[in-house]
């Protein structure tokens, strides 16, 4: 009982926020422009506040296990290699191919990421999370624009790739924060203050935001295709792996952290990457909705399962 009111009170909140979101944009008080504009102050300004601050503020020296760091890496790699695997034989059609991979590896765990370990560990090492979102997020990035393009036909630029993820302000950010921790750089209270009052409010910012990101889409003729690509992101990935992590005898944190990242919906940038680089975009976009609306039963699920055996 203790477990399912843990998890009732750690993801309903998130979720309401998210439909908060939705009804804003449904009732007409912000359009589809206002959410791209709020949508680059965020990524730009909250975002890359929150990760500095999460790991500036964080005490490292009993926070990040190396093995935890590359078992981490591994899962997202793993991750990426399963969704090819799987998707091939099952979908023959080059742009649906692209749309599916994508959706099934590249989990949201950049704006869910740090709101699920606040509630699941309030007062925890937040630094665990912010740091592992630093090292996934390149390589859910530079994954993401490969597959595309190879799937378009094209050839990628690996250059402008790697300078594409070099210029993400969250991986700025997250060095930045980790270059102040290793000279135990001192900033000024005000400025800690106030990256403290950024931190606070980014969460639900980001939130409303991602709610309101969404837009309804007919799913009847993508049945198979989300079947698949939603199958795996929300059951395959976080059975196998959270599995693994609780034999390997990871706990609190650090499980919380993977929780977050293979059990996460679709991230809402794949609809964008998807249009941009010629994926199906309407494949794309209806595995962000499919996913979103069906993880609030799936998260709930995981939580109260790993909080019952006692992962957290």
């Amino acid at each position: 009982m203790q477990a399912f009111s843990i998890a009732f009170h750690a993801i309903v909140p998130l979720f309401l926020i998210i439909a908060l979101g939705y009804l804003t944009k449904r009732i007409g008080w912000l359009n589809q422009e206002d959410v791209r504009r709020f949508n680059r102050v965020t990524f730009y300004t909250f975002m890359p506040v929150m990760l500095f601050y999460n790991i500036y503020s964080s005490d490292f020296s009993q926070a990040v296990r190396a093995p935890y760091v590359l078992l981490v890496a591994s899962c997202a790699v793993g991750m990426i290699l399963l969704s090819i695997v799987i998707t091939l034989p099952l979908e023959k059609e080059a742009a649906r191919r692209g749309a599916m991979i994508q959706a099934a590896f590249r989990s949201n765990f950049v704006l869910l990421g740090m709101p699920i370990a606040m509630e699941l560990l309030p007062g925890g090492n937040l630094g665990v999370t912010a740091l592992m979102i630093a090292i996934v997020v390149p390589l859910y990035n530079i994954a993401a624009v490969l597959v595309l393009e190879y799937f378009r036909g094209g050839k990628p630029k690996i250059g402008k790739v790697l300078l594409s993820v070099a210029k993400n302000p969250l991986l700025i950010a997250s060095v930045l924060g980790l270059l102040a921790k290793a000279v135990h750089l001192m900033l000024p209270g005000v400025l800690v203050s106030f990256a403290s009052k950024m931190n606070g409010a980014a969460t639900p910012v980001i939130l409303l935001l991602l709610g309101a990101s969404f837009e309804s889409r007919d799913l009847s003729s993508y049945k198979k295709e989300l079947l698949i690509c939603v199958g795996l992101r929300l059951v395959i990935f976080p059975g196998a792996i959270l599995s693994l992590a609780m034999a390997l005898g990871i706990r609190d944190m650090e499980f919380v952290t993977l929780l977050a990242l293979c059990a996460a919906p679709t991230a809402v940038n794949s609809f964008n990457m998807a249009q941009q680089l010629g994926g199906d975009s309407q494949l794309a976009g209806s595995a962000v909705v499919t996913s979103t609306a069906f993880s609030c039963v799936t998260l709930f699920i995981w939580i109260t399962l790993f909080k019952q055996l006692g992962a957290f």
